[in-house]
């Protein structure tokens, strides 16, 4: 093989079991709050979004294993392949290729997965202001304008009463949105991102060759903006509880 996938290992968007301590934890009480159909729409995202990576994993995995099948039937026959058996040549240079092929999307899916996740926490954020500074101002959602940028993001919430930094895993979350902008503005593992330890001793290498720690950022992300649901419902609400 050109190089070996990882094992693959299915991203969760919910805890299912107890002492299940990679997935998300849930936020029981959110769905009952005023922001409760952002929660129960972000539920349901992010569950169809871990599904679309198992897809496109199951894909690749399922190639790869037939190719490993294949490769071990003629082992003997590509070892000895010469310029006279040109047909197991092309062969041996066809699988060579379809590894390539498979490592790289998997590694684009990987990016894909980063950029896609953070896009969700943007749109979720969105909501979650438009709604509130509807409520606290008592005007119509369409006369509430939504931030772009993270920074003021974090002004506009710190208007509301919600400080984004004191929320559940707002470091995880903070690492992907970072390594988001790494990826859409760059080849190689270098700036912002290095303030975060698991990327230090990447400095450098190329992010299609540096594998993600992407359960961490599914949870980060799901518990950081559940989180900020909860304290919007508590703003909004006084009396509602918390999780």
């Amino acid at each position: 093989m050109y190089r070996k996938i990882p094992p693959y290992k299915p991203l969760k968007s919910r805890c299912v079991f107890p002492g299940d301590e990679e997935a998300p934890q849930g936020y029981i009480y959110n769905c009952t709050g005023k922001l409760g159909k952002i929660q129960i729409e972000l539920d349901w995202k992010m569950f169809d979004f871990c599904r679309l990576q198992q897809i496109t994993h199951s894909h690749i995995s399922k190639n790869e294993q037939e190719m490993d099948e294949l490769c071990e039937r003629y082992k003997d026959e590509m070892r000895n392949a010469t310029d006279e058996t040109m047909g197991l040549v092309r062969f041996r240079e066809n699988i060579n290729a379809q590894s390539s092929s498979n490592y790289q999307t998997y590694q684009f899916a990987n990016q894909m997965t980063v950029v896609g996740l953070w896009a969700i926490a943007e749109q979720t954020m969105g909501f979650v202001y438009k709604q509130m500074a509807a409520d606290i101002n008592g005007i119509p959602e369409s006369d509430v304008s939504i931030p772009y940028h993270f920074d003021e993001f974090k002004k506009k919430f710190s208007q509301l009463g919600i400080s984004l930094e004191s929320l559940d895993t707002f470091d995880d979350a903070n690492e992907c949105r970072t390594l988001n902008n790494r990826i859409k503005h760059g080849h190689t593992i270098e700036g912002h991102i290095l303030s975060f330890s698991y990327f230090q001793p990447l400095s450098g290498k190329l992010i299609l060759e540096v594998d993600f720690e992407l359960q961490r950022y599914v949870t980060g992300v799901i518990q950081f903006l559940s989180s900020l649901i909860e304290e919007g419902n508590r703003i909004l609400d006084p009396a509602h509880p918390k999780n």
